[in-house]
């Protein structure tokens, strides 16, 4: 809650309370008891509003750490081959003094790496 809403909803609970008070009381003339009853209401309104968007706001909060820690616990990802493509290309694009052939060039070694690794671990598993 901002320090704004806090304000305004810590004055609008006293208020509250202050017409709430009156009219346990009975300190309120019947001439005013509408007016009294219409702003509670209107203060009511207005502090819903505010813990509705507060909880907007902490709910929002709340998912985005528990995505963060549910992406930590899973661990870095197996790569495909065009995601390396695309990291490889993003890398170079990042250092200007490479030429557009050489960003080819370094994602075809990585797609060839990754086709001999699988290879690899194919012709350990036949082993086995």
């Amino acid at each position: 809650m901002s320090s704004k809403n806090s304000r305004e909803y810590g004055k609008s609970m006293q208020r509250l309370q202050t017409i709430l008070q009156n009219l346990d009381d009975s300190q309120i003339p019947l001439d005013e008891l509408a007016d009294q009853v219409l702003e509670a209401s209107d203060l009511l309104k207005k502090c819903k509003k505010i813990l509705t968007d507060t909880d907007f706001k902490v709910q929002q909060v709340l998912e985005a750490l528990t995505s963060e820690f549910e992406e930590e616990r899973e661990g870095p990802r197996e790569k495909t081959s065009s995601n390396r493509l695309a990291g490889t290309l993003d890398k170079k694009n990042a250092n200007s003094d490479s030429s557009p052939g050489d960003e080819e060039d370094e994602a075809l070694e990585d797609e060839d790496e990754t086709e001999d690794e699988t290879e690899d671990e194919t012709e350990d598993e036949k082993n086995m």
